[in-house]
């Protein structure tokens, strides 16, 4: 069991975590010019960009979360949910990952529904943090189990796996904030030791707990999450897709397609982000026109007076929030559907976002599926 012993071991550890991810999808980057021509390997490549930014975008989450719930600003979103199909719709490309890894994956959910009262972003996200925590101490040939049942009055959730296992001497301190299981043959597996702790926290704030069991070293281990309950009464909502934690509107409908837009302006003074924005919206087939600095977006805005602006707020000189308070201080920018692009997520953020004039929110590095959503939702209200 380790501990980071100083702010600076953190911050390597974080940076080492950071790099393992950034490793593959640099490589991957150079390749794409390389197998552009080849669309079995393109896909390959553009696979592991998508995977390894979901990984970053995960740590980078728990992080927030951690900060969140330490300061006491989580702020749980109930309704009646269906554990069962809650956790069926979570577990469902984690068995494609499993695949790959060469790990068995089997689930056993109940017939019936099994009722809670709970918020589905942060249920979802004690299971994934749990299957993910199983992936990553199994090697290739194991194997991961997850299932529910009811018990004394409690939702059970158990997620089982053949892997490396844990000493006994660590069960008691597993879900300690940057708790580390060393394996055999090596100190760690890596991480920043907070997703248990983060997990149950999570389950304390839903009035449930979690434990773990192992015995030892090389014979897998098991985590059993229980959950009070929902009294009898309203039945339980249909689970949420593609949900992210805090968002609280309708799902995505990916089979609908935003039309072309007369104009759509993208502006960062990252030149990188900046391309890989306009590529997408090009390729949805939309009027794209960019700008790098504030001054050179509030330029363009005036002349093309566009539909919509993805506006970056970190910018030298004159920032995103100042070219927003500019905007709508004109006639012709009262009607401009403006978002917010920043690396800054928090509640305070989105207020201080909305009080400079932004429409819409979106935290770095933004999902292609919520910009489709934006540009969709645009159409619908003409």
């Amino acid at each position: 069991m380790t501990l980071p012993g100083s702010s600076g071991t953190f911050l390597a550890t974080l940076a080492h975590e950071l790099r393992n991810p950034l490793a593959p999808v640099r490589m991957a980057a150079e390749l794409l010019e390389v197998v552009k021509d080849d669309t079995t390997r393109l896909e390959q490549v553009s696979n592991v960009i998508t995977r390894q930014t979901a990984n970053m975008t995960r740590l980078i989450d728990d992080l927030l979360d951690v900060s969140r719930i330490t300061h006491g600003r989580i702020d749980l979103r109930k309704e009646r949910l269906d554990l069962g199909s809650l956790i069926a719709q979570t577990v469902s490309p984690f068995r494609d990952e499993c695949e790959r890894a060469e790990i068995t994956f089997t689930s056993e959910l109940p017939r019936s529904p099994l009722v809670i009262d709970g918020d589905p972003v942060r249920i979802a996200q004690i299971i994934d943090n749990l299957l993910n925590n199983a992936h990553k101490f199994t090697e290739p040939g194991g194997s991961i189990h997850v299932s529910a049942t009811e018990e004394d009055g409690q939702a059970l959730i158990r997620v089982r796996d053949s892997g490396i296992g844990i000493e006994r001497s660590h069960l008691e301190h597993i879900f300690e904030m940057f708790a580390q299981v060393g394996s055999p043959g090596r100190t760690t597996q890596g991480g920043l030791g907070i997703g248990l702790s983060l997990t149950r926290s999570l389950v304390e704030l839903h009035g449930g707990a979690i434990e773990a069991k192992s015995d030892g070293r090389g014979k897998g281990s098991e985590f059993t999450v229980r959950l009070p309950l929902a009294p009898p009464g309203e039945p339980p909502h249909p689970p949420g897709v593609g949900r992210t934690a805090g968002d609280d509107r309708e799902p995505v409908d990916t089979t609908d397609t935003a039309s072309p837009l007369r104009s759509v302006l993208a502006v960062d003074d990252n030149r990188d982000a900046l391309t890989a924005v306009a590529t997408l919206l090009r390729y949805n087939g939309h009027d794209v026109e960019t700008a790098e600095s504030g001054a050179e977006a509030l330029e363009k805005a005036r002349i093309q007076q566009p539909d919509v602006i993805f506006l970056d707020v970190g910018m030298p000189e004159v920032d995103g929030y100042e070219v927003a308070h500019r905007i709508r201080r004109q006639p012709w920018g009262q009607t401009i559907l403006l978002v917010a692009v920043t690396g800054w997520g928090q509640e305070k953020d989105k207020e201080e976002a909305l009080n400079a004039g932004f429409d819409v929110h979106l935290t770095k590095p933004a999902d292609p599926e919520e910009i489709h959503r934006i540009l969709v939702d645009l159409e619908r209200d003409r």
